[in-house]
């Protein structure tokens, strides 16, 4: 058969044109596999008014409808045979079906869709239906099952975990901060029987806090992670030079050397570095560079009495007034004899401060003293048979300090950040929850911490009767210390400063270590000493009155600038207070 492409006509296979329309055909036209009629594309469009069949091919009847038996003009008489038609007889179209009734195959598809749409609806809820239970499921396993949720967890679940579960481990609050409030900072340690530190895995936490006369409210956590690898550690460390340690010195800086090497100035740590015998010493203020460090250590030397109270009390002031973590540590191979405060003093600031001391004691210490200092300050005691074994202690030491763990909590905007606290604090490894502790009923009174103040110059003058140690602990507390020259032009700048303020007698942050033979041998920031000016005559360790003199004064004498070694209060030399007061000062110096 050829097929006409216009009409779609078949014609006999020798036909040039069509017998239908009269188009000239092309040669090798033939029929398609599926027949006009069958195609979906040529099927003419359904009315809705007619639920018929989509296999039809004809328009649908008129609005009139024939009567039984009538034949309606282009469509096939009943009974007709038709390809195109799914059934052996065709379709009766004479008259059109029943209202409601619906064709064979229109029903099929119907069918087929309802089919489908039903089991995609099946299939969305089941999904729905499993999601819901999963998130209900998760919901309740990280409200009443598993006790963690991100840092922060469930306290009354956490509590029960903690409780059926952990082992004999001692959670201690060793200190607080509130420098950033609302966010209070507390540092904890968490021991076993034997003073071991617990590392925690993943670490998990949860915190009720009472304010002054309030409620129990629980807190929420903001972060809980080890010290270690994530902050920095302030160390004040308190070095024994008195005379007694003549024989053991060497090896003593040999221990503090290697204890600085080990410190981690990357993550922060800082350390600094005061010796004391009859007085006090910086051999270096607060610093992460350990090369001031390690010059500060090498310029020790050994002389005069034990003032441990004296020194215990400055440290712990200087490391109390700093945020973050901070300790004391501190060596004594002797009894206390030369201090101005008391034992108490000590203990009482500590405690209102709220930093642990760490105590290296000898044999000829007075232990029982010193044990109860640690006690009483959340601190321990070593008690060394050799100085030999101080290295192993202070890497033991700064290991319980780094290995502390940080809980931060949101407490009440409204509420006074110093106000006196009650904390029942949870602490425990979301794996494994026999490691853990409770803590009830700590109570701490969050402390006043100095803050640093920020200056935009490198040095500031000030013109006030101050001591030597007044004076440098006004500029510790500012965030510097007293300036250090060590340059000519340095001290030119210095002078011009000075000069403007009206002062003709400066403090500087220097003075001897050793007094027997005249050399002034450090700074007080561990720097190398490298330049000096010293007036004719000076140093001469003494004064008039046989007061020795340790610390270093810039001074206008005879119309020029020099320096001179001076007792720490200079005002009680003879005769000076009429020509000096008024006329003194201190110059402050900022690291950039």
């Amino acid at each position: 058969m050829a097929f006409c492409s216009h009409c779609g006509n078949d014609n006999p296979d020798a036909a040039d044109f069509c017998s239908k329309c009269g188009a000239r055909l092309e040669p090798g036209s033939t029929a398609p596999a599926t027949s006009k009629g069958n195609d979906p594309q040529n099927q003419p469009p359904l009315s809705n008014s007619y639920p018929g069949s989509s296999a039809y091919p004809g328009q649908y009847p008129p609005a009139a409808s024939p009567h039984p038996g009538q034949s309606i003009p282009g469509y096939p008489a009943a009974g007709a045979s038709s390809s195109g038609y799914p059934y052996p007889g065709g379709y009766p179209y004479q008259v059109p079906p029943a209202a409601g009734y619906a064709a064979p195959m229109a029903n099929a598809a119907a069918a087929t869709n309802r089919k489908n749409r039903g089991l995609i609806i099946g299939l969305a809820s089941a999904l729905a239906l499993v999601l819901v239970l999963t998130l209900g499921g998760w919901l309740y396993y990280a409200k009443f099952v598993s006790p963690v949720s991100g840092t922060t967890a469930d306290y009354d679940s956490l509590r029960a975990e903690l409780t059926e579960n952990h082992a004999d481990y001692d959670l201690e609050i060793v200190s607080t901060d509130v420098s950033q409030y609302p966010t209070v900072r507390l540092y904890l340690s968490l021991t076993d029987s034997d003073q071991q530190e617990l590392t925690l895995k993943s670490p998990t936490a949860a915190i009720k806090e009472k304010i002054a006369g309030g409620g129990e409210i629980k807190r929420e956590i903001k972060k809980i992670e080890r010290i270690k690898d994530n902050q920095g550690v302030g160390f004040e460390v308190l070095l024994d030079k008195s005379a007694s340690m003549s024989e053991d010195l060497g090896e003593m800086q040999n221990a503090m050397r290697n204890f600085v090497n080990s410190l981690d100035y990357k993550v922060g740590d800082k350390a600094e570095l005061m010796a004391f015998d009859t007085y006090l010493m910086y051999m270096s203020t607060l610093t992460g560079e350990k090369n001031r460090l390690l010059t500060g250590i090498s310029n020790i030397t050994a002389d005069g009495d034990t003032a441990l109270y004296d020194a215990l009390y400055e440290g712990v002031a200087n490391a109390g007034n700093r945020t973050g973590s901070n300790c004391v540590i501190a060596f004594t191979d002797g009894i206390e004899n030369s201090s101005s405060h008391t034992l108490d003093e000590v203990i009482s600031l500590a405690t209102e401060k709220a930093v642990p001391i760490y105590l290296i004691g000898s044999s000829e210490s007075d232990l029982d003293t010193l044990q109860q200092i640690a006690d009483q300050t959340k601190g321990y005691l070593w008690d060394i048979n050799s100085i030999s074994d101080m290295s192993e202690v202070l890497e033991k030491i700064s290991s319980r300090q780094k290995n502390l763990y940080t809980i931060e909590y949101t407490s009440d905007v409204k509420a006074d950040p110093y106000a006196q606290r009650t904390i029942s604090a949870l602490i425990g490894d979301a794996d494994d929850f026999k490691l853990g502790a409770i803590k009830d009923g700590f109570a701490f009174t969050p402390v006043k911490r100095t803050g640093v103040e920020k200056h935009k110059s490198r040095y500031e003058a000030f013109r006030e009767d101050k001591t030597w140690s007044e004076a440098n602990n006004i500029c510790m507390s500012k965030g510097g210390h007293l300036v250090t020259i060590t340059s000519q032009q340095e001290e030119q700048q210095i002078i011009s400063l000075v000069e403007s303020k009206g002062i003709e007698f400066a403090w500087m942050g220097g003075y001897t270590s050793e007094r027997d033979n005249g050399v002034f041998a450090h700074w007080v920031t561990g720097e190398e000493w490298s330049y000096q000016n010293w007036f004719p005559g000076e140093p001469s360790h003494t004064d008039l009155d046989g007061a020795p003199e340790f610390y270093l004064l810039l001074w206008k004498i005879r119309g020029q600038w020099s320096w001179n070694d001076e007792r720490d209060n200079m005002f009680e030399a003879p005769d000076a207070a009429a020509r000096i007061s008024g006329k003194a000062g201190y110059v402050c110096e900022y690291e950039q």
